[in-house]
């Protein structure tokens, strides 16, 4: 609610942020929150607007993907031959 409140107050980032909200069926979502206020032409803010993105995928494949990495690169210096003890 205070994240709310401050986007609606005008200082809402404007890249949004992420969020893990659960789905009426329980299933966890990731989401990427958009909020702004509604201005009218003398200035005042008259609502407010936003936009929820589920990322759900994205954030699954960017996990798999780091998974990936970290083995291809432990795997790396299992495989390195080791320099000689003087």
């Amino acid at each position: 609610m205070q994240r709310h409140q401050r986007n609606m107050a005008g200082e809402a980032p404007r890249e949004g942020y992420e969020a893990r909200w659960r789905h009426r069926d329980g299933h966890p979502l990731d989401v990427m929150v958009l909020e702004a206020p509604l201005v009218d032409a003398r200035g005042e803010q008259v609502g407010g607007m936003g936009s929820v993105l589920d990322i759900t995928t994205a954030k699954r494949l960017e996990e798999r993907e780091r998974r990936h990495t970290d083995t291809m690169a432990r795997h790396a210096r299992l495989t390195m031959p080791h320099a000689p003890h003087r």
